[in-house]
């Protein structure tokens, strides 16, 4: 059966959530679960997509906060990150055949693991 107008406004009004997205928390604490796991903060997309592009998302936010500009992040949240040792400036190269991925600095992550040159944890 479909919805008619009058049921919508009915749903809506009682606070019916039409797409679920996890909740700010909920994603930090996987983060944190990553962390234990992996021990570093960049996430592999072939690992958890949707955790890949939330980080992502930390990032880009942060960065507008750093401009002055409107941002959905809130000090608490880059205080949060800032103390599980949040990378801001991410992985940004990808080598040719996609195995690694390095990051400005000059480290790269193979696969979840953040490492140096030769491999060597930073």
């Amino acid at each position: 059966s479909q919805l008619t107008p009058e049921r919508i406004q009915m749903l809506e009004d009682a606070g019916f959530a039409w797409r679920q997205r996890p909740d700010w928390r909920t994603s930090f604490d996987r983060l944190v679960r990553y962390k234990a796991e992996f021990g570093t903060c960049v996430v592999s997309e072939g690992y958890d997509k949707r955790l890949a592009k939330w980080t992502r998302n930390q990032r880009t936010e942060y960065k507008l906060l750093l401009r002055g500009m409107p941002s959905k992040l809130k000090q608490e949240y880059v205080r949060m990150l800032n103390e599980i040792g949040f990378d801001w400036t991410p992985p940004t190269q990808r080598s040719k055949d996609g195995s690694l991925t390095f990051c400005d600095d000059g480290r790269f992550v193979r696969g979840a693991h953040l490492t140096g040159p030769g491999g060597v944890q930073p």
